[in-house]
């Protein structure tokens, strides 16, 4: 993420991609409807299985509305989605 200060002074923030590990180590999550099995895969708690899960079920649903439609996939459980909510999100960071 960054601070701009244009010529005319105004400040804005811009987020620009950056990898996984860094976003989710300043804290930034990831969006559960964009991210891919790869990135998903770098989630604490996520693995591999999961993560391809999560994919299918968002192809199937055509995307989450909530993090709760997380608990639809085998594996995950209300306790999971807890842990995981600081590490994802529903919407862009933009």
């Amino acid at each position: 993420m960054q601070i701009i200060i244009d010529p005319r002074g105004f400040a804005c923030q811009r987020v620009e991609w950056m990898a996984v590990p860094l976003r989710l180590a300043l804290g930034v999550p990831l969006d559960v409807n964009q991210a891919s099995v790869a990135e998903l895969s770098q989630v604490p708690g996520i693995n591999h299985k999961l993560a391809d899960g999560i994919v299918a079920l968002r192809f199937r649903k055509g995307g989450f509305s909530k993090l709760e439609n997380l608990c639809e996939v085998k594996g995950i459980g209300p306790a999971t989605v807890r842990r995981l909510k600081p590490y994802l999100t529903l919407g862009t960071n933009d």
